[in-house]
């Protein structure tokens, strides 16, 4: 039987923590790829959101222009008919 020396030991030691320190970082490693598919699906879904968002907020600016004419085209329909009741005096309104 082979005497087990100081030189063993030291290499045994040096080998486990080696190996300790590898599956570490391997845990480690497959944490990070987990927290990254994660990250990945979370920024997809919220992708799809704005996606969403964005049709909505153009619904409404075309919603908002419609609503503006619609303002514009009654303001000026009640201005006309303000000057019908002027009998004679001032000129129509041109704005």
């Amino acid at each position: 039987m082979a005497e087990y020396s100081e030189n063993d030991a030291l290499k045994e030691f040096i080998r486990e923590m080696t190996l300790r320190i590898e599956r570490g970082g391997q845990a480690v490693i497959a944490e990070v790829r987990g927290m990254r598919e994660d990250i990945g699906r979370e920024m997809g879904a919220m992708r799809g959101e704005m996606g969403g968002m964005r049709g909505d907020l153009r619904y409404l600016t075309t919603e908002i222009h419609d609503m503006r004419s619609e303002i514009r085209a009654q303001t000026r329909a009640i201005l006309r008919v303000l000057d019908r009741f002027d009998e004679g005096g001032a000129s129509p309104s041109t704005g």
